[in-house]
């Protein structure tokens, strides 16, 4: 339960404690903003879920991107090792025909 939904209970509770009258409309309203503030909590929760979903996503993303990219450098740098040898050419290259 976050900060918001608690406080919004706590709300309720306490405009329940003073025993207010739903019928008359100024409390009508009273109790009509808590509601909304009460569903405005529980879509803020829903939403930080989905963002610490979406985070968690992300990270192993990033995880498996950067892991692909320090392989395909070191294979690369493999390869650098190579580029020292010299190109051999030979003087008599013949051509075989069949």
């Amino acid at each position: 339960m976050s900060y918001l939904t608690e406080k919004s209970s706590y709300v309720l509770g306490l405009a329940e404690g003073y025993d207010l009258d739903e019928k008359k409309k100024k409390n009508r309203i009273l109790y009509e903003l808590i509601d909304l503030v009460d569903e405005m909590a529980n879509v803020i929760d829903e939403l930080e879920e989905r963002v610490d979903m979406i985070d968690e996503d992300l990270t192993y993303l990033e995880d498996e991107f950067y892991d692909f990219l320090d392989y395909e450098d070191d294979y690369y740098d493999d390869l650098d090792e190579f580029e020292d040898f010299e190109e051999l050419e030979f003087e008599n290259e013949e051509t075989v025909e069949e």
